[in-house]
């Protein structure tokens, strides 16, 4: 079962350097309450992200990832989404892969377009972390896998958040994604669109066309 859950964690104030986390409990909840088959994935702190900015945060990180080693099997990637903002840096990126955990799964998101290039695809692919391969108005990411597995997310085609695709649409991207030649295992797939609750009906979709 494919899990569309995402966890935002807030982040403390930044001068203070602290992060918050869910208690242990609530977490472990998470975890006996889903199907055995439930995945989910974690959306890693905006401290991390948008606060430091992929600066001098191993500690932080590696701590933030830990807490939730309670999900057990049903752990799936950490989700790193990059804000606008913050340009191309191939050092900076380099830098931050490096100091994630191995044992764990790392996508990262970006929102600026001076990222999605070949040689930033390079450096994914040399620490085995995804690209969150997105579909979303006015920016364009190929549909590619820079790990040993995949990551797509759909954020609408048309108005962000906001956008309900068709059968037909969904049946085009599930003959790419089958078609993908890296040949990822897994693919995780994400609906965002869920200002009307379109998510779980195109996520029910696209799942019976790849079936």
């Amino acid at each position: 079962m494919a899990g569309i859950f995402f966890v935002q964690v807030p982040h403390s104030r930044a001068q203070q350097q602290l992060l918050q986390v869910p208690a242990e409990k609530v977490i472990q909840n998470w975890h006996d309450s889903t199907p055995e088959d439930f995945i989910f994935t974690v959306k890693a702190n905006r401290f991390f992200t948008h606060i430091k900015r992929l600066k001098d945060c191993a500690y932080d990180v590696n701590n933030f990832i830990s807490k939730f080693d309670v999900l057990q099997n049903k752990l799936g990637p950490f989700l790193y989404q990059l804000p606008p903002s913050l340009k191309r840096d191939d050092d900076l990126l380099s830098s931050f892969l490096s100091v994630l955990p191995v044992e764990y799964r790392h996508i990262v998101e970006f929102r600026h377009e001076s990222w999605l290039d070949g040689k930033v695809f390079d450096i994914l692919h040399k620490h085995n972390t995804g690209i969150c391969v997105f579909d979303m108005p006015e920016l364009e990411c190929p549909l590619i896998a820079t790990a040993n597995f995949a990551y797509i997310r759909f954020h609408g085609n048309i108005n962000l958040y906001a956008s309900k695709y068709t059968k037909e649409e969904l049946r085009s991207w599930a003959g790419r994604i089958k078609n993908m030649p890296e040949k990822p295992d897994p693919i995780y797939i994400y609906f965002n669109n869920d200002t009307a609750g379109y998510a779980f009906d195109n996520a029910e979709t696209i799942r019976g066309f790849l079936l």
